[in-house]
């Protein structure tokens, strides 16, 4: 198995893997290992927004160079046990990952499904992504896509923290705005500026 080598990664040949992998389809020999040091949750109208890094929160809302993920999980609905049929092909978190790596992003975006224990209203959740499609849709020109097409896949605990939460997808989009020029986390729009290009779906470096 190949290993990224342009950020902090899985380790090959350890034993051992972070508790969220992002694997390339197909051959699977691209592999962008995600293991949080931050994680926490907001309830917003829309669901829950989760956010989980493995940039130092302090770090991520400095303005300081940084290397790493944030990953973003809008949870969408819940499904039910008994009520809700069990389908891994079903979309109900949707995914949006920012990789920084020697001044250079790439913002992948998605879709997947992911079994739930608790629930926002209880302050604490548990989730196993179990299947889900990520692709790179926008990327600053120096930024090498090795990974899509993508498969996120995982499992997590989160609290709510509803500043933590928030000052860290205040953070990420910062860092998505100053690397990649007016385009938000969950809208890859037109008129980028010089140095950003908009991502195909089937987009290769």
């Amino acid at each position: 198995m190949k290993h990224l080598g342009w950020i902090a990664l899985v380790v090959a040949g350890c034993g051992t893997a972070a508790p969220i992998e992002v694997t390339r389809r197909g051959d699977a020999e691209e592999v962008l290992g995600l293991s949080p040091v931050a994680a926490s949750f907001s309830i917003e109208e829309a669901g829950a927004s989760i956010v989980l890094t493995d940039i130092d929160p302090a770090r991520l809302e400095s303005d300081e160079a940084v290397s790493g993920q944030v990953l973003h999980v809008g949870f969408l609905w819940n499904p039910l046990p008994g009520r809700t049929a069990i389908d891994p092909t079903s979309t109900n978190v949707s995914l949006r990952l920012l990789v920084l790596s020697a001044g250079e992003a790439g913002l992948y975006g998605g879709g997947g499904f992911a079994s739930v224990s608790g629930s926002p209203e209880a302050g604490s959740m548990s989730l196993e992504v179990e299947g889900s499609d990520l692709r790179l849709i926008a990327r600053t020109k120096g930024f090498v896509d090795r990974l899509t097409p993508a498969e996120l896949l995982g499992e997590f605990s989160v609290d709510r923290n509803e500043g933590q939460a928030r000052r860290m997808r205040r953070a990420a989009t910062q860092r998505v705005t100053n690397a990649l020029g007016a385009i938000r986390w969950v809208d890859a729009g037109a008129g980028l500026p010089t140095g950003v290009e908009l991502a195909a779906t089937d987009a290769q470096p």
